[in-house]
Order: C-alpha cells, then structure tokens, then sequence
C-alpha cells in the first residue's frame, strides 16, 4: 500500500466537508474531483495524470482499471502514477479512488483516524469471511467474542460502499 498523505487538520476536513455538502446536485463526480486537483498540492506535471486517473474512475469513484495498465498505455512511472492516486484518495468523497470495495472501507476508516479499531483489522484481515457474514470465524481470529464482531460489522456496514453515489 502507497503511503498515506498527512491526516488534515480538523479545520481543513471540515472546510471539506462544507465544500462537499454545499455541491449542487448537478456536479459531476469526475467535475467535483477535478475542481480538488486545481486545489490540491499536485504539481503541473501531475495535474495531467490526476485527470487520467479521475477519467478512469466509474461513477461509484472506484478505479476501473489498473494502475499498471494505465503505466503501460501511457509509458508512465508506475511510482508517479502511484503517487498521484494517493493525492486523490485523500480527496472528498472519503473512499474516492479505491480500486474494490476492501480499500474502500480502509480509506474511510483512514480518513476518521480508526486504523486501530476491530472493524479496520476486520476490513483489512478479513474482507472475505465479512462479505459471508462468518463472524464467528472473524471472532476467533481477532480474539474478540462474537457480539464485539457483530457490533463492529455494523459500524462497517455505516460506511458508504458507494463513495460517487451523492454524484
């Protein structure tokens, strides 16, 4: 996993949220993110690339394609490329950029400062056996009873799968 950008401060998040809530509902989602590169610490030769990336998000915000496939079509660095999703994911809607549903999740928990929580080491260590609902199985492994599980599955299904849905 790409390093994680600097959280922001509670100031700066919440001057995000404002710019987030106060969208028009007729902003695209790939608009909305490209208004937050102009904005953001990109560089002028990466602005290029963050728009490629953007152009190649669906409407629910998750990356369709590979980042190697992207380095190969355009015989750029994969490190670059790396670096610039990195910046997009930090962007609003939390969980932008994701490339599946478990990076998703993680980014979201991220954003809220929740790395150390049972639900981000649920998401994390076991996406698959949450998908089927084993929790007890999960329980075992975190070492934590089964009602902690289910609480905390629940804090996760709070989450937005869908982070491009406002869009």
């Amino acid at each position: 996993r790409p390093n994680i950008p600097a959280r922001h401060s509670p100031e700066e998040e919440e001057k995000r949220q404002f710019m987030f809530d106060s969208l028009v509902a007729d902003t695209s989602l790939q608009e909305f993110l490209l208004d937050q590169v102009r904005l953001s610490e990109l560089s002028k030769d990466q602005r290029p690339l963050a728009e490629m990336i953007i152009g190649n998000l669906d409407d629910y915000g998750y990356l369709k394609t590979t980042l190697e496939e992207l380095a190969f079509a355009t015989s750029l660095p994969l490190d670059q490329l790396t670096q610039v999703l990195t910046v997009i994911q930090s962007f609003h809607p939390p969980g932008v950029g994701a490339r599946d549903l478990r990076e998703c999740l993680m980014l979201q928990l991220e954003r809220a400062g929740r790395q150390k929580t049972i639900e981000y080491r649920m998401v994390r260590e076991h996406m698959e056996a949450l998908g089927k609902r084993r929790l007890p199985e999960i329980a075992r492994a975190l070492g934590q009873n089964v009602d902690e599980i289910q609480n905390a599955a629940n804090r996760i299904g709070l989450l937005e799968p869908r982070p491009g849905r406002a869009f």
